[in-house]
């Protein structure tokens, strides 16, 4: 991972942010429900593997699950 520049890593930040934005959108829009951007979640963790193996599939599934967790909780009052 040597060759993993910050630009790089700022390419795939900045990749990940439009997704969640999106989701976020659709969510607060109506278009998706609380329900379905879960689901999407899942679907993407999910697809990390279970258990994760190696350090990004690991830092991925945390990030996922924190999504989970914190900004799409199933409990979140959502207007």
């Amino acid at each position: 991972m040597s060759d993993v520049t910050m630009k790089d890593l700022g390419g795939v930040f900045a990749g990940s942010l439009i997704p969640s934005a999106l989701l976020e959108t659709l969510l607060a829009s109506g278009r998706l429900s609380l329900a379905e951007v879960r689901e999407t979640v899942q679907k993407a963790q999910d697809a990390v593997g279970h258990p994760p193996s190696g350090a990004m599939e690991v830092e991925a599934a945390t990030i996922l699950n924190w999504m989970l967790e914190m900004r799409f909780a199933a409990n979140s009052v959502r207007k």
